[in-house]
C-alpha cells in the first residue's frame, strides 16, 4: 500500500508537472499569434498600411495571418490608387482653374459681351459686358435666351430666332446675325452676334 501510495503520488507531480509545461506551451502557442495579430490591428489603424505580421506559423493562426497581409497589401494599393486620383483630380481642377482665368482676362480684354446657351438644359449664361452693352443692370438677364430676344426690335428678334433655328436644323457650326435693340434712352444701336455651336448627337447642345 505505501508503495503504491509513492507511485500514485509520483504519477500526480509527474501529471501536474505535465500538465504546466503542456498548458505553458498552449498559451505561447496561442497568445503569441494574437499578440501579433493585435499588434498588426493596431499598426493598420495608425495608417500603417505596409505592417506585415510576421508570423510562421501552420495552423489557422498562420492561414489568418496570410489573410491579414492580403488585406493590408489590398488597402495599400487602393490607397496609392486613391491619392494618384485625388493628385491628379486636384491637377485638373487647378488646370481648369487657370484656363477660366484667361478665358475671363481675353473676354475683358476684348471688351465683348458673352452668352453660352445649353440648349438641352435650357440655361443661358449672359456675361455682365453684355448686359452693360445692352444696357441692363447686372443680374437681369439670368438663364433664358428669350431674354436676349426681348433686347431687340421685334423684327430683328424673329429673324435673330430663325437663323438659330436653321442653323440647328442644318447641323452648322457656326451662327451669326445682326440685330437693332430696342430703342433706350442713350443706347440706340445695333448688337453683331456670332458663335459656334457644339452639337452632340443629333441635337445642339450650345
Amino acid at each position: 500500500i505505501r508503495s503504491a501510495r509513492v507511485v500514485l503520488f509520483l504519477t500526480m507531480g509527474l501529471t501536474l508537472v505535465f500538465g504546466g509545461v503542456v498548458g505553458f506551451h498552449l498559451t505561447r502557442a496561442i497568445a503569441g499569434p494574437v499578440q501579433k495579430l493585435v499588434e498588426a490591428t493596431r499598426a493598420i489603424a495608425r495608417g500603417d498600411l505596409g505592417h506585415r505580421v510576421e508570423l510562421e506559423d501552420k495552423t489557422e493562426f498562420g492561414e489568418l495571418a496570410t489573410h491579414f497581409d492580403h488585406m493590408g497589401q489590398a488597402l495599400q494599393e487602393n490607397y496609392d490608387v486613391l491619392t494618384r486620383e485625388i493628385k491628379e483630380r486636384r491637377h485638373a481642377e487647378e488646370a481648369l482653374r487657370e484656363s477660366e482665368e484667361r478665358y475671363a482676362l481675353a473676354a475683358r480684354g476684348a471688351n465683348d459681351g458673352l452668352w453660352d446657351w445649353d440648349v438641352a438644359a435650357g440655361h443661358v449664361y449672359y456675361s455682365p459686358r453684355l448686359q452693360e452693352i445692352l444696357g441692363l443692370a447686372p443680374g437681369s438677364m439670368i438663364g433664358k435666351i428669350q431674354l436676349l430676344f426681348e433686347q431687340f426690335q421685334p423684327a430683328d428678334a424673329a429673324a435673330a430666332e430663325a437663323e438659330l433655328r436653321r442653323c440647328f436644323a442644318e447641323r452648322r457650326d457656326e451662327f451669326r446675325f445682326e440685330a437693332r435693340l430696342r430703342p433706350m434712352i442713350g443706347k440706340p444701336g445695333w448688337i453683331v452676334a456670332r458663335g459656334l455651336i457644339l452639337f452632340e448627337g443629333r441635337q445642339a447642345v450650345r
